[in-house]
C-alpha cells in the first residue's frame, strides 16, 4: 500500500475529475457513451473512492480490506448493462485506483473459468433463467 497521504490526495483528485474526460485515452470509444452511462460510472466511482477515503481513516486498514472494497464496487458496476467499451473502461478505472492505492486490484483467488461461470450465472439470474433448468433430465 502506498503512503496514506499520497493515497488520499490521489483519490481526491480522481473524485474531482470527470472520468470520461480525464481518462478517455484509456478507452477512446467511450466518447460515444450515453449521458446515463457517464453519470452512472462517475457516480459509482466517486462513491467508491469516498468509501475508500473513509476506510483510510481506520488505523487497522489492510490491503485485503481495500481489495474487498474494490471487488464490491466492481460487482455493482458489473450488475449494470454496460456495453463492452464502457465495461472495459471501468476495468481501466479500477486499475487506476489500484495504482493510487499501490495494490493489485485483480482478484486472483479464483480461476478465470470460475469468474466466467459466475458472470454467466449472474447474467442468467438477471434474465430470470435458472441454469439448472437447462440441464438434461437425470443429469443433476
Amino acid at each position: 500500500m502506498n503512503n496514506i497521504e499520497e493515497i488520499r490526495a490521489g483519490l481526491e483528485t480522481f473524485i474531482a475529475a470527470d472520468k470520461f474526460v480525464k481518462y478517455q485515452y484509456l478507452q477512446p470509444a467511450v466518447e460515444n457513451s450515453t449521458e446515463e452511462t457517464k453519470t452512472l460510472v462517475n457516480a459509482e466511482m466517486n462513491a467508491f473512492c469516498t468509501e475508500l477515503l473513509q476506510q483510510l481513516k481506520q488505523a487497522s486498514i489492510t490491503d485485503a480490506d481495500l481489495k474487498e472494497t474494490v471487488r464490491n464496487s466492481l460487482d455493482k458496476i458489473e450488475d449494470h448493462p454496460l456495453d463492452t467499451e464502457d465495461r472495459e473502461f471501468c476495468y481501466e478505472l479500477y486499475g487506476q485506483i489500484g495504482d493510487i492505492l499501490g495494490i493489485d486490484v485483480e482478484d486472483n483467488s479464483i480461476s478465470m473459468e470460475e469468474k466466467l461461470l459466475q458472470q454467466l450465472e449472474k447474467l442468467a439470474k438477471n434474465a430470470g433463467v435458472n441454469l439448472k433448468d437447462l440441464l438434461p433430465p437425470n443429469s443433476i
